[in-house]
């Protein structure tokens, strides 16, 4: 079988001098509200192409990127709607983020590829693909179906969301994020090679649920501080890796490895480099979302 033509590019265009609305929104929310518009840039124009979904998984993995706090990247991307740097009507029917410019950039870049898949709700007024014609062929048929069965979703619960934004925030009772968690984990363990989760089972979300109880358990800041510590990756007598279930397994396992006890000489911070956040920007495209 013939391996899928990728739907992203790998480089987009930055203008040297920023419109008026970026440098606004740099004015309203300060320099490195900068740094997320960027990298929410890279994720549209590496993974789909021309929109990303919103949603707690992106916040997560801004904050991975940014090291900004979720709730401030929120009001960030919120702002940024209200300047219109990305299309409101998208955002609130369909819980995307995009815009005619991106849409525009990106059937422009891709007139070269031999496919490329296509919502059509999901294109800002005045974009056209169909009469874009250096792309031969507009995927809206049979690979399209799970998207168009999500859009599809998506309008059913238009009617829940609050209008206008931001969203209405979770309550304290609000179920258990077990999505985002499975997410943030997959997309940790994608980028060192760990074993990844494919399944939440009730045994997982029971561990998951006490772990949440505990006023110290940031699943974020310890995998953060997992990454600087090398017996964590392999560097023990036994070959053994950290996986999801030692994390969540109990208060000792996670405690341990925010104090630091299986040793920091891995790196000499707790960030990612470039090139492994490129190459994760990349690969994450391929996850599969998991139930």
């Amino acid at each position: 079988m013939a391996r899928p033509t990728k739907q992203g590019i790998d480089y987009f265009p930055l203008d040297t001098s920023f419109e008026t609305k970026v440098k606004l929104l740099i004015a309203d929310k300060g320099i490195k509200a900068l740094g997320v518009w960027v990298v929410l840039l890279q994720l549209i124009y590496s993974e789909n192409g021309y929109y990303v979904d919103e949603g707690r998984s992106l916040l997560l993995r801004l904050k991975l990127e940014t090291m900004l706090e979720t709730d401030e990247i929120e009001q960030i991307i919120y702002t940024a709607i209200e300047l219109g740097l990305f299309d409101n009507d998208k955002y609130q029917k369909y819980g995307i983020l995009t815009s005619g410019g991106i849409q525009s950039r990106f059937f422009l870049a891709a007139k070269k590829k031999k496919m490329v898949s296509v919502i059509q709700n999901y294109l800002c007024e005045g974009v056209s693909v169909s009469r874009n014609a250096h792309i031969s062929s507009i995927n809206v048929g049979e690979n399209a179906t799970k998207e168009k069965e999500e859009v599809e979703e998506k309008e059913e619960v238009e009617e829940e969301r609050e209008k206008p934004f931001p969203p209405k925030k979770q309550s304290p009772d609000s179920p258990v994020p077990y999505q985002e968690i499975l997410d943030t984990w997959n997309f940790f363990a994608e980028s060192y090679d760990l074993p990844k989760v494919i399944k939440l089972t009730d045994k997982r979300k029971k561990k998951i649920k006490q772990r949440l109880k505990d006023k110290d358990f940031d699943l974020i800041e310890v995998l953060k501080k997992a990454e600087t510590q090398s017996f964590l990756f392999g560097e023990n007598n036994r070959g053994w890796v950290v996986d999801f279930d030692f994390i969540f397994a109990n208060e000792q396992n996670y405690v341990k490895i925010l104090e630091g006890k299986y040793g920091t000489n891995r790196k000499s911070d707790n960030d990612f480099t470039k090139e492994e956040w490129e190459e994760l920007a990349r690969s994450i495209e391929n996850d599969p979302r998991y139930v």
